[in-house]
């Protein structure tokens, strides 16, 4: 778990804890954070586990650790049965998601999957199978034996097309797989008086990261945030085959996936980790997105592998990217004075000036305030005496806003019209705000304080 200042962070959402290396998210504070391990417990990847789930469950699903005669454990994951009757009442599971098919159409992909590996039934059932309708072009068939899957093009038909396989105990318990798809390509064959040869590309499976709705992807004020896309991948000649795995994140309304890489709308992950086990593999594709990131809820994410012959795909689309507002102010304090000097009794300050900064991703408009000045000799001095303005120069009866204490909109060229633009390529997006301050004729001396409030809005 996450401690912030010692204490349970509710606003913490831990992403993965690895030897001593947590990696979380924060609503960002002045704090102290901290990683506390809780003991006792058994932990594993839950990026990697949950790629391999299926994304519909029935009543009463979860996880349990099994233990064997060779001491070894293994997760399996539950779903109950429709059956009403809890005497007779079988468990059917689906141990982890059927990864994706890819193969040419002049191919006969024999026992291509074994369902035995993937469907479980707890009363040790015998199981049936039947497959979904929708892969009109590819002909499916399951041993009745076996329970292994063949498949072909019908046709030397090329596409894709989908499949969803469902197992029965004859009890009323039943359960189906993920929604599998298979891409069928043109082949291409290099062929003797004897032998055809292939080598298919790797298949990438479904794509997982931030940015879906309820979890959109948030930036941070002025800095990069690291964002982490994950996918299955398959090798028939072996994962360790593949040299390379390549990922792009764009913004596809403004930009074309293979277009030049900039921090505005196109960001490339050239080397993205992979670990493999046998054919499969697992890889992470990591980009660290600039603060001034297009927002659009049209961001797409490509992962490809390479195995030195062919190269394999897969895309996700309608990623989000949220409007973020942030400023930056050029000073800490602004100092009034007069030619230099202290202002007498009645008298005006020369104007004087802070720089603000655009640091989120979309155009900002501000709103000022303050407190009253707390004085050395009498006072205090009226928060209303100080003014501002959008135009440097202007004398102090023609400035635009009178601070007020709660932020009143008593500019509307700050409020509603400072069109504070954000960066587009790191240079700083830059306007500034001009003071001035009138002395009241009496009742105040020495050196007076308050505290400038400026807040920034989206225009």
């Amino acid at each position: 778990k996450i401690l912030k200042d010692n204490e349970d962070c509710i606003d913490c959402q831990v992403l993965s804890y690895n030897g001593g290396t947590a990696v979380f998210t924060v609503d960002p504070t002045i704090s102290t954070y901290m990683a506390e391990e809780l003991a006792g417990w058994i932990s594993w990847n839950m990026i990697d586990l949950s790629t391999r789930w299926i994304g519909t469950v029935g009543d009463n699903q979860g996880v349990i650790l099994i233990g064997d005669e060779s001491g070894s454990n293994t997760l399996r994951q539950y779903y109950s049965s429709n059956a009403t009757d809890n005497a007779f009442s079988p468990i059917l599971e689906v141990n982890y998601t059927i990864r994706d098919m890819m193969f040419y159409n002049n191919e006969t992909m024999t026992n291509i999957i074994d369902l035995n590996d993937y469907f479980w039934d707890s009363d040790a059932d015998d199981l049936t199978f039947t497959t979904s309708d929708d892969h009109p072009n590819i002909n499916i068939t399951i041993d009745e034996e076996l329970n292994t899957v063949s498949m072909y093009s019908i046709n030397n038909w090329n596409g894709t097309e989908y499949v969803v396989f469902t197992a029965y105990d004859a009890r009323g318990g039943e359960v189906s797989s993920n929604n599998v798809t298979i891409r069928i390509v043109m082949g291409v064959t290099t062929t003797t008086t004897t032998t055809t040869t292939t080598n298919p590309p790797p298949i990438v499976g479904a794509i997982d990261g931030p940015g879906k709705p309820g979890d959109e992807m948030t930036l941070i004020p002025g800095a990069e945030r690291n964002f982490i896309f994950n996918a299955s991948v398959y090798d028939g000649s072996g994962c360790a085959e593949i040299t390379e795995v390549k990922a792009i994140l764009w913004e596809n309304s403004s930009v074309a996936f293979n277009s030049p890489n900039n921090n505005l709308n196109h960001y490339v992950n050239e080397s993205c980790d992979i670990s493999c086990q046998g054919n499969d593999g697992f890889v992470k594709c990591a980009f660290n997105v600039l603060y001034y990131a297009a927002p659009s809820g049209d961001w797409r994410v490509n992962i490809s592998a390479y195995d030195g012959i062919n190269r394999g795909f897969n895309v996700s689309m309608n990623y989000s990217l949220l409007d973020m507002t942030g400023m930056n102010i050029s000073r800490e304090s602004v100092t009034f004075t007069s030619a230099g000097g202290a202002i007498a009794l009645g008298g005006l300050s020369d104007q004087t000036s802070i720089k603000v900064t655009n640091l989120g991703n979309v155009v900002q408009d501000a709103l000022v305030s303050g407190t009253n000045l707390t004085c050395e000799i009498a006072g205090p001095m009226n928060v209303n005496q100080i003014k501002y303005d959008t135009n440097v120069g202007k004398n102090y009866a023609a400035m635009c806003g009178i601070l007020t204490w709660d932020s009143a909109d008593t500019c509307s060229e700050l409020s509603e019209s400072f069109n504070l633009a954000p960066t587009t390529d790191g240079t700083p997006s830059e306007r500034t705000i001009y003071w001035g301050l009138e002395v009241p004729p009496s009742g105040v001396g020495g050196s007076c304080t308050g505290t400038l409030y400026v807040d920034t809005i989206a225009n």
